[in-house]
């Protein structure tokens, strides 16, 4: 689970600043002859995303109420998460249980949106890659980089309600690792691969600029690598504009 503050600054009308404070839980359970063993429960900040959007391309037809938009993503997620914590016997918990990564990920995004009357509709792809991480033990480990792309339909029912339905992809490669001993694992089993989801929202305004939302993700197909599963997950939320 994931609680994530997200601020947004636009100094100018085609550029925005955005700044993500996630505090992430993360429980890890070893499950296997009946029984199930607690190996790490963790909460605390994770890794901080920065990025900033540019509006390179918008075309506007007052007559229709038309709007084309397209815009460039460019940012980096921080190693401001704890990424060493220990197991109980002093072990390096397993990365995936960690609460940071320990490593950058820069991403770079292109986004296009269109509007009129009561349609919205977005479609978005960007990459992001990792950078090496080193843990206290001399252990290494890379998550994949990862592409992910979304296509969104979005249709206004008056002035406070909206219907959102669409499709969110993600494609990333195996993760990798070096032992401690400097052994190369090279990449690492039962990490990566492609996975599509249904993505169903809704969006309430309440009173001016506040807004109540909840999106779901529904995975429909799982071409992952290794023994994997995903769950279907939900983020809800709102957003308030102050200034």
């Amino acid at each position: 689970m994931s609680y994530r503050l997200n601020a947004v600054y636009r100094p100018l009308d085609a550029l925005a600043f955005t700044v993500t404070l996630p505090v992430v839980s993360k429980t890890i359970h070893t499950v296997g002859g009946g029984t199930s063993v607690l190996d790490s429960d963790l909460t605390g900040l994770g890794d901080i995303d920065v990025a900033a959007r540019y509006t390179a391309w918008r075309s506007v037809s007052l007559g229709v109420g038309r709007v084309h938009e397209v815009a460039l993503t460019v940012g980096t997620s921080m190693p401001s998460g704890n990424y060493n914590a220990k197991a109980a016997d002093g072990s390096l918990i397993d990365p995936h249980g960690q609460l940071g990564t320990g490593g950058w990920g820069p991403f770079l995004g292109l986004h296009y949106h269109f509007e009129q009357g009561n349609w919205y509709a977005f479609a978005s792809a960007s990459y992001r890659w990792r950078t090496e991480t080193t843990y206290f033990d001399g252990s290494k480990y890379k998550f994949g980089n990862a592409a992910l792309w979304s296509v969104h339909g979005r249709y206004w029912l008056g002035q406070r309600v909206a219907l959102d339905l669409g499709v969110d992809g993600r494609y990333a490669h195996a993760d990798n690792a070096v032992d401690a001993d400097g052994t190369v694992v090279g990449q690492v089993v039962n990490t990566g691969g492609t996975l599509l989801s249904l993505a169903p929202g809704v969006y309430l305004r309440t009173v001016r600029q506040l807004w109540f939302f909840a999106r779901g993700q529904v995975p429909v197909y799982k071409g992952v690598f290794g023994e994997q599963d995903v769950k279907p997950s939900v983020t809800v939320g709102f957003q308030v504009q102050i200034l």
